[in-house]
């Protein structure tokens, strides 16, 4: 199966006049937004802009290549294709700019977004999903319990701050995974001004939202212009509701890794379509759809804050540090969730129940599907 390295290949040689932008070149452009480009990319308040194949350069002067080949990191990948991209005629012309990221461990907040100038007159507007810290992790876990969650809202803020209303750039908003979701919920409530530059939306494998938000009159607006992109086997994107239709894709990799977009299928220049989802990110949706109708609000918030805390009785500050916790850590957990009160360690429990419950079901129904076509 080819991928979006193998479409540089085939396709990095044409230009966006030639060959105009699609959905693949916006799979592509969302992997920049996993780059750390602090003192890179200039800021908003800079008001310049940087070539990508300068970028690229000044990003592998100041990090070791040998120590990013080693890196344990969602986004390893990402420099690399970086690197690829910056070498093609298609992407070396493209400038990079207004780049923001913070991340607040008080409030549970990770953003960061940027503007990406294309050649043919428009400008991506980038959101970085989810990264590999636990801060990143618990602000998705919140959006079991509020709405909007503090990145949505720095989202619109952004959006509305670095968008020119005197600007006659239309413009593209995409992310990855959280950043897709932050790219609709910037879109849905932006200034009525930006609204009519956007000509689309991607939502590549990014949740959705509560049911009360995709019935607003903005969310229904707005969904002839979202296009959301999802795994065959799709986990995090099948969270929430969605009300858009999704283009499905192949992947070359099996359950959660299929959310790494470097995997996806290309063929030509669109994605390589399946027909429909497999049962592994229908059965979360129910299972989470379920939790949260027995559970209130004040419930799902108990129980995140519970779930997070004996995460971080291990003292690990990303996930990969909390993969590889020791018998010390293991013993600090065990003590955080026996000092729980009685409530919390059941609404705790009954996370994993409904969740491991519904797997149950998912996996004796391929049993008894294998059985009737024997």
């Amino acid at each position: 199966m080819n991928t979006i390295l193998e479409y540089l290949d085939w396709r990095g040689d044409l230009n966006f006049i030639s060959s105009p932008f699609n959905e693949v070149d916006n799979v592509l452009l969302t992997q920049l937004s996993y780059i750390d480009f602090e003192g890179i990319v200039p800021s908003s308040k800079e008001g310049k802009s940087i070539s990508l194949p300068k970028a690229s350069k000044a990003y592998f002067e100041k990090h070791d290549r040998k120590t990013l080949e080693k890196a344990k990191s969602l986004a390893r990948a990402c420099p690399f294709t970086m690197e690829r991209m910056a070498q093609t005629e298609r992407f070396k012309t493209i400038r990079l700019s207004h780049y923001e990221a913070h991340i607040n461990e008080e409030t549970h907040t990770q953003f960061s977004a940027m503007h990406i100038h294309l050649p043919d007159g428009t400008t991506y507007i980038c959101f970085r999903g989810t990264d590999d810290t636990l801060t990143g992790w618990r602000e998705d876990f919140n959006m079991l319990y509020q709405f909007p969650i503090e990145a949505q809202r720095l989202a619109v803020e952004y959006l509305n701050n670095t968008v020119s209303p005197y600007s006659y750039r239309r413009i593209r908003l995409g992310g990855h995974s959280k950043g897709g979701n932050l790219a609709i919920y910037a879109g849905v409530l932006c200034r009525p001004n930006i609204k009519r530059k956007i000509i689309h939306i991607f939502n590549n494998d990014g949740p959705g939202f509560w049911e009360k938000f995709v019935n607003t009159k903005e969310y229904q607006e707005m969904i002839p212009k979202i296009i959301s992109i999802a795994p065959q086997g799709s986990i995090f994107g099948m969270l929430f509701e969605h009300k858009e239709e999704f283009r499905i894709v192949k992947s070359k990799q099996v359950s959660l890794l299929q959310h790494d977009a470097i995997n996806w299928g290309v063929l030509g220049n669109h994605l390589d379509y399946a027909d429909k989802f497999t049962d592994d990110g229908k059965v979360l949706h129910d299972a989470i759809d379920q939790w949260m109708e027995r559970h209130d609000e004040a419930q799902r918030k108990k129980a995140v804050e519970a779930l997070f805390g004996l995460l971080e009785a291990t003292n690990a500050k990303n996930i990969f540090e909390l993969l590889n916790v020791n018998m010390k850590s293991a013993q600090s957990v065990y003590q955080t969730f026996k000092e729980l009160d009685k409530e919390t360690k059941q609404v705790l429990l009954s996370v994993f129940g409904v969740i491991s419950g519904e797997y149950n079901k998912t996996i004796t129904n391929h049993v008894k599907k294998w059985i009737e076509n024997l």
